[in-house]
């Protein structure tokens, strides 16, 4: 075979047709109109694609401005391009970096995810991007929608089944998560980002041991995009809190630790004086972490203020309300239970 450039997905269509044809195998009416159409693209564009899915892999907030700029140009360049439209989509709903206002990036990361599904109703990226902008836009069950939709239009593209097995965690459904999230690494054994959510599946589903035998696994395999994360929190539920710290720096490059964590290990550890300190050294701080230690220090009303404005800011660190250890302290709390309803998360 031999085509120009722009008519590579053309061509690829064309091949597995023919494959399909050889083998003799029945196809449906709406496969058989996916298989023959002559999609056209621009090179550049498609380029410009290609650089922004690396960059966006990388889980760096510098690396998701670079993807943004050229996804941007990509769909300059093609103003039909629907694949560039999800991955935007995609881009603003990521939550690494600083985000300011997360409910305006949110929802622009969701009209570009319609977009893309407007511009290809049977392309199964678009609707793995509109699955993952409505979860980022606590739309949980319109999410799980799109995402099975996602799947059935492509069950080998992996990313539906990842956001999937995210919502899913999220809405309290451990077990399901926990099952695809397996098969998921099972299949892609040399993926670093799905083993590592294997990894932070566990760790959800209390299954500790599990969890850090599965993060040094992953980090064995990359450790520059290692399981830090799910290791760091399952050592400190465990109680190896000196080892909890160390990987919880190393999830930051080794040099940084979180005053809201380091002020949380020492609360675990029951060193309140050290965790207090933490705490009035580090007064505009706000976290997770700091409302469950200010609750764990009798200053519960405090602790729930703060915890409660950052749901309400949709900070993507109170999206595990309903699933995360780190609130077991005030998981029977009714107010506590009044903020998990106020994301959205209760609604199953």
């Amino acid at each position: 075979y031999e085509r120009n450039l722009s008519d590579a997905i053309s061509l690829q269509n064309q091949i597995a047709a023919e494959a399909v044809a050889q083998i003799r195998t029945q196809l449906t009416p709406e496969a058989r109109t996916r298989l023959s159409l002559e999609s056209q693209i621009n090179p550049e564009a498609y380029d410009e694609y290609l650089r922004a899915r690396f960059l966006l892999r990388q889980e760096k907030g510098e690396d998701l401005q670079k993807a943004k700029g050229h996804l941007e140009r990509a769909i300059q360049l093609d103003p039909n391009f629907a694949a560039a439209y999800a991955a935007l989509g995609e881009a603003w709903c990521l939550p690494w970096g600083k985000i300011k206002n997360p409910r305006e990036a949110y929802a622009k990361g969701l009209e570009y995810s319609q977009k893309a599904v407007s511009l290809d109703p049977n392309s199964s990226e678009a609707y793995a991007s509109l699955g993952h902008s409505l979860m980022q836009n606590h739309r949980w069950n319109q999410g799980e929608v799109a995402l099975r939709r996602a799947i059935e239009l492509d069950a080998n593209n992996p990313y539906p089944i990842q956001y999937l097995a995210v919502l899913l965690i999220q809405k309290g459904r451990a077990e399901e998560s926990l099952q695809i999230s397996r098969q998921l690494a099972i299949a892609n054994p040399v993926a670093t980002d799905f083993q590592s959510q294997y990894a932070t599946m566990l760790y959800r589903a209390r299954k500790y041991d599990d969890a850090i035998a599965q993060s040094q696994r992953t980090i064995d395999l990359d450790p520059n995009h290692g399981a830090y994360g799910p290791l760091a929190n399952s050592l400190a539920q465990t109680g190896r809190y000196q080892e909890a710290e160390v990987a919880f720096k190393k999830e930051n490059d080794g040099n940084f630790l979180n005053p809201g964590v380091q002020a949380w290990l020492y609360a675990r550890e029951g060193n309140p004086e050290g965790a207090r300190k933490i705490l009035n050294d580090n007064p505009g701080f706000v976290d997770p972490h700091t409302a469950v230690v200010r609750y764990l220090l009798g200053d519960r009303e405090a602790g729930l203020a703060e915890l409660g404005d950052l749901t309400d800011q949709w900070s993507t660190k109170t999206y595990n309300l309903r699933n995360d250890a780190l609130f077991d302290p005030m998981r029977n709390d009714p107010r506590f239970t009044e903020i998990v309803k106020r994301s959205g998360l209760l609604d199953n």
